[in-house]
């Protein structure tokens, strides 16, 4: 029998598996909670109020030029969550809802980001969008973002 191996948390990979347990746990529920919370705001939200978010943010959280020590690893973390996380809520997760709740979460920690929402036109007359949260030069939430085009953020 094999065991499939998982990534593991960032910052946590030398720790005991027992403390890695409970990080992830505590960090599973707040991007579950964080989820929810980017579901409703999309549910009740027009796409301007996404643009004010990100206005707003940029004036009042620290940019990664001004970062403190230990806001990249809690970045990098919600990126390893929300993504895991909105595979297994009951509710549909797209990137829209991954990257206003990541955002969230990080703005909670004073940290700013930026929402940004692109478009590719593959061969054919339609177009794909797609939504991503980025911090600086990283892409926290969205995957491979290099085909697309920013529209917005």
């Amino acid at each position: 029998m094999t065991l499939r191996r998982h990534p593991s948390l960032p910052g946590y990979e030398a720790r005991p598996g027992l403390v890695r347990w409970a990080v992830t746990a505590r960090l599973a529920i707040r991007a579950i909670f964080e989820l929810a919370r980017g579901r409703q705001a999309f549910a009740k939200s027009a796409p301007a109020a996404f643009l004010r978010e990100n206005e707003r943010l940029a004036t009042v959280a620290r940019p990664p030029a001004s970062a403190l020590p230990g806001d990249d690893l809690l970045v990098r973390q919600v990126g390893y969550m929300i993504p895991r996380m909105a595979r297994r809520v009951p509710w549909r997760a797209d990137c829209l809802v991954q990257s206003l709740a990541a955002q969230r979460w990080l703005a909670s920690a004073g940290i700013a980001s930026v929402l940004k929402i692109g478009a590719e036109r593959p061969d054919g007359a339609g177009f794909n969008a797609h939504s991503w949260l980025a911090y600086g030069d990283m892409v926290v939430t969205g995957g491979e973002v290099d085909g697309y085009e920013v529209l917005l953020g």
